[in-house]
């Protein structure tokens, strides 16, 4: 199973650039879905 998840511009820019270095997610109903061994396309 693949799930299918959006980035903003801005903080994706700032990890490249590597002024920032984590991204947060809320655990919701989907994030909640993927288990160890899922692939996830950003």
């Amino acid at each position: 199973m693949i799930h299918q998840m959006g980035l903003y511009k801005r903080p994706f820019r700032s990890i490249q650039s590597g002024k920032k270095t984590v991204e947060v997610r809320l655990y919701d109903g989907k994030r909640r879905g993927i288990k160890s061994g899922i692939s996830s396309n950003l």
